[in-house]
């Protein structure tokens, strides 16, 4: 089991179970972004059959170690890859997608962006970027 203490010094463990950074970023999501998905997750088809699609890869490719599930939103996707036997860490920028997360039961989550949580070089085993991409303002640069 990865320990996130151990892969960043920027981070801290708040009262809620959240890994939290010690500085702040901004994000090019819109600030209800999470609460609309968190409103049809559960009844959504698109977001069903989404999970099946990811599952079916990663069976197919299975990652060696944790998947760090960036930009996880409310943690529907990091949920089902746990309850299938893949370990996950969620990492979400936005607090009320974070808190979210916690409440659906997932142990890792850190609320930050990849640039703030500040993970050591070479920590990060696979990486999952489910729906994520598309809202980062310089995707290229995020990518290099």
């Amino acid at each position: 089991m990865l320990k996130i203490d151990e892969i960043s010094e920027n981070l801290y463990i708040g009262e809620s179970g959240l890994w939290i950074a010690q500085t702040i970023d901004e994000i090019s999501y819109p600030s209800d972004g999470n609460e609309l998905c968190a409103e049809i997750e559960d009844s959504s088809f698109w977001f069903k059959h989404r999970n099946k699609a990811i599952l079916s890869v990663m069976n197919n490719f299975s990652p060696r170690g944790a998947i760090f599930d960036i930009g996880g939103g409310n943690g529907y996707v990091s949920k089902n890859l746990i309850d299938n036997g893949f370990d996950c860490v969620l990492i979400e920028p936005g607090v009320s997608g974070a808190s979210k997360v916690v409440e659906r039961g997932v142990k890792n989550v850190v609320c930050a962006t990849v640039e703030s949580a500040e993970f050591r070089p070479h920590s990060i085993p696979s990486v999952g970027l489910f729906d994520v991409i598309e809202h980062i303002e310089d995707d290229l640069s995020f990518l290099k």
